[in-house]
């Protein structure tokens, strides 16, 4: 952008961009189009900067563009209102808030910016990128990563933009601890007078840095203002939308959103897109036994294990058909390699087999390794469909049913025994978020299709190590 363009656009819209952080990016930034999302976090942390707001959440779902506005734009906007205050910037990563720390200083120096705040300048002998101040004043910018050291002057804003990097560290008790820790005893001394928190993040879980600070909200702290905006809008929307619109059509509308929903599960759902965190149903499984692997090792021997849903395909959440395929190592180590997932009507399930089959097989090899087992419902119409499968689809391979009796708990036991200690490993797919809510439910969740199908084939493969043929699961175990 010229400076002569930059210039004109002051004229007309400069002083607007004085007044609000939107105003002000669409100016520094001429191809940013704001939804409706970013005119209420811009809202909220314009009052931040008025002295309205001292403690602010803002929870958001991922790719909404709220780091853009929160911690590039907002902190250069504030300086040039406030250029003898101080802000520091936290998150996850050092290198990411660094980043972050870069673009605001390279706009505080930029001739568009002068236009519109020309009494804020960077100081000729402080321009790191993790550190800079405002020319003749007490202000400046502070960044690092969240659990590091802060250095400096203190701030009159502390901003935190999602102080967790992943699923794998919010799911830790330990790395929760030492985030609130840091926050109690690094961050939170840092504050000046009128001493601002900004808590910008993902939810990841309900005993996040922003669930313990409402926790202890409830028992007498802090008093927070909470901007929660779900990705499909629900009752009494912030936003004033419809239930079920989209956050930001513009970039994830209603399909989107759906697929993505499908794909890493309910849980997942729930804190990342609906930032409503929910605690674990079930404590048969934890996710944090089954150690995720980018590749299968060679030589395994396969069983695929079908879990048909025998109910009726009405009503608003139906059972699933599940198919688990798992290979077992001569060590007796189970790999769980794929799973199936459908809702199929029983024509489109034969081809579901039988296609299912031909991958499978193509992933055993030619050593004969793979075996194909059915849960045989109970009497003759179980056994009937099974033959048929037999018969009809499956002709060609290993195919079998299993007549199950028991409980599908002590069914899955001998799975979660194996998992809890340390011996299951789940190859990284698509649908791995699906299957670890589902286990993590269980056995008191909607669905257990899958924990049924992998429990299965867990179980074939066991015995068929031992010499055994036949896997009938009953209340004592396999018989």
């Amino acid at each position: 952008m010229s400076l002569f363009t930059a210039s004109v656009e002051a004229e007309v819209v400069g002083g607007m961009a004085r007044l609000h952080p939107v105003a002000f990016t669409r100016l520094l930034k001429l191809d940013y189009r704001p939804a409706a999302l970013h005119w209420a976090i811009a809202d909220a942390l314009r009052d931040v900067e008025q002295d309205k707001t001292d403690r602010l959440m803002i929870f958001v779902p991922p790719q909404h563009g709220k780091s853009a506005l929160a911690s590039v734009y907002f902190p250069p906007w504030y300086l040039g209102r406030h250029p003898d205050r101080r802000i520091i910037a936290a998150s996850y990563g050092a290198d990411l808030v660094a980043d972050w720390g870069r673009q605001a200083r390279n706009i505080v120096a930029s001739d568009e910016y002068r236009l519109i705040f020309p009494d804020t300048q960077l100081a000729q002998d402080s321009q790191a990128v993790n550190h800079w101040d405002i020319a003749g004043t007490d202000g400046g910018y502070i960044c690092a990563g969240v659990g590091g050291p802060i250095t400096g002057r203190g701030a009159h804003v502390l901003l935190i933009d999602d102080p967790v990097k992943n699923q794998e560290e919010a799911e830790s008790q330990i790395q929760r601890e030492a985030v609130w820790q840091w926050y109690q005893t690094v961050a939170y001394p840092r504050l000046r007078p009128p001493g601002a928190i900004v808590l910008i993040m993902t939810r990841w879980h309900e005993d996040d840095l922003a669930g313990r600070l409402l926790k202890a909200e409830a028992e007498g702290g802090d008093k927070w203002r909470v901007l929660r905006l779900p990705a499909m809008a629900e009752e009494d929307d912030p936003l004033g939308r419809t239930f079920g619109t989209a956050l930001w059509p513009e970039r994830y509308d209603g399909e989107k959103l759906v697929r993505i929903r499908e794909v890493i599960g309910s849980r997942a759902w729930a804190s990342l897109y609906q930032q409503s965190p929910k605690p674990r149903e079930g404590n048969m499984f934890w996710r944090e036994w089954f150690e995720i692997i980018e590749a299968l090792p060679k030589g395994l021997a396969y069983c695929r294990f079908w879990d048909t849903a025998t109910g009726s395909a009405s009503g608003s959440d139906p059972d699933y058909h599940a198919g688990c395929l798992e290979g077992r190592d001569k060590e007796g180590r189970t790999y769980i390699a794929d799973m199936r997932r459908s809702r199929d009507s029983p024509a489109d399930l034969e081809a579901l087999l039988r296609y299912t089959a031909a991958s499978d097989k193509i992933q055993a090899g030619d050593n004969g390794s793979l075996r194909i087992r059915m849960e045989q419902e109970k009497g003759a119409s179980g056994k009937l469909y099974v033959d048929n499968i037999q018969r009809t689809v499956l002709q060609s391979y290993a195919f079998a049913g299993v007549p199950v009796t028991g409980s599908k708990e002590v069914r899955a036991a001998p799975l979660a025994a194996q998992a809890e200690g340390g011996h299951v490993k789940v190859l990284r797919a698509p649908w791995n978020g699906a299957f670890f809510d589902e286990l993590e439910a269980f056995p008191n969740g909607a669905h257990c299709d899958q924990v049924d199908a992998a429990s299965g084939a867990y179980l074939e493969l066991a015995m068929g190590a031992t010499g055994q043929t036949k896997t009938i699961a009953g209340p004592g175990g396999i018989q």
